[in-house]
């Protein structure tokens, strides 16, 4: 498959965005299971 630089720079900025969507997911769910954490320490 012949990609040139534009189809290239294209999907690298896609990685790059669904990567900052994973990071951002992976923050949200760790604060979520300390909330849980927290809320079966107190019962």
């Amino acid at each position: 498959m012949a990609a040139g630089p534009g189809r290239l720079g294209s999907q690298l900025r896609f990685v790059e965005a669904s990567r900052d969507e994973a990071e951002q997911a992976d923050r949200e769910l760790q604060r979520y299971l300390r909330r849980i954490e927290r809320l079966c320490d107190e019962n």
